[in-house]
């Protein structure tokens, strides 16, 4: 577990907070939020190099970032 798992669920209770103001993070529920979102994190950071790969599906990397940059180009607007 690296420190970004330390740091993403500060993120996400910061997102949190802020797109349910009408749920705010108080003094009876901070211990819940925070145990989930350290819980959540490791596992989000450890299945994001297997999405990757998935969504790779067998395409090598320098085709999909022309591909990635066709899609960036003003003609294709």
């Amino acid at each position: 577990m690296g420190t970004s798992c330390f740091i993403v669920p500060y993120v996400y209770l910061d997102r949190f907070s802020q797109r349910q103001p009408s749920l705010p993070i108080n003094s009876f529920n901070v211990h819940r939020m925070l145990i989930t979102s350290v819980m959540v994190a490791p596992k989000f950071m450890d299945d994001m190099p297997r999405l990757q790969k998935h969504l790779l599906n067998g395409r090598n990397k320098e085709r999909l970032r022309e591909e990635e940059h066709k899609d960036d180009s003003p003609a294709a607007k």
